[in-house]
């Protein structure tokens, strides 16, 4: 060896084995870009799946619970929305009714954070609002010839159990992803 240390030792190699170890390298950059890059496509998509989740849920559930709430019949809708967070409890984080005056007649997850407490007083004066993150939803119940606010039903989401999901998947990418490019550095090692 005329010269020490790597760069020796990469000079005096065959041009194949440079080449296999250049290969490497410049897949493992590709394929560490690529996991970054999926990681954050992958939680964005997550987020946005909770928010629509978060929406839909809301409307649908406002309409369901509607009947009960304009005929008193207490125990109908609390039933529906205790089933509805024993089903969806990983991505609900909370579900509230309010009565106008702002006292909580239903509660599931936790009481109401000053956030949610705010959004819920914003939705009886203007309509449907979002939390900043979209994550949590406000929606005034209306009822009569005037549509006066009845109730607020206000639900708050979590992507945390997609992310989970996803940053499985994703560890498992960059192992499998970290395994091919030492395979491949060692098979230029020994050509």
């Amino acid at each position: 060896m005329t010269r020490n240390g790597i760069l020796g030792l990469f000079q005096e190699m065959p041009i194949f084995a440079k080449f296999v170890i250049m290969l490497a390298f410049a897949g493992g950059v590709m394929t560490g870009i690529t996991a970054l890059s999926g990681n954050k496509t992958s939680t964005e998509i997550a987020t946005e799946g909770i928010r629509t989740l978060a929406r839909d849920v809301t409307h649908i559930t406002a309409r369901q619970i509607a009947g009960a709430i304009k005929f008193a019949k207490t125990d109908a809708f609390t039933a529906y929305l205790d089933e509805l967070y024993e089903k969806e409890g990983d991505y609900i984080r909370t579900i509230n009714v309010t009565n106008v005056d702002g006292e909580t007649i239903f509660s599931a997850g936790g009481t109401s954070s000053p956030e949610m407490s705010a959004l819920a007083r914003s939705a009886q004066n203007v309509a449907e609002c979002y939390s900043e993150d979209g994550l949590a939803v406000a929606l005034p119940i209306l009822f009569g010839q005037y549509q006066a606010v009845v109730v607020t039903l206000k639900l708050e989401c979590t992507p945390a159990p997609f992310l989970a999901i996803f940053a499985d998947v994703n560890r498992a990418y960059r192992l499998w992803a970290g395994g091919v490019f030492m395979g491949m550095v060692l098979l230029g090692a020994y050509i």
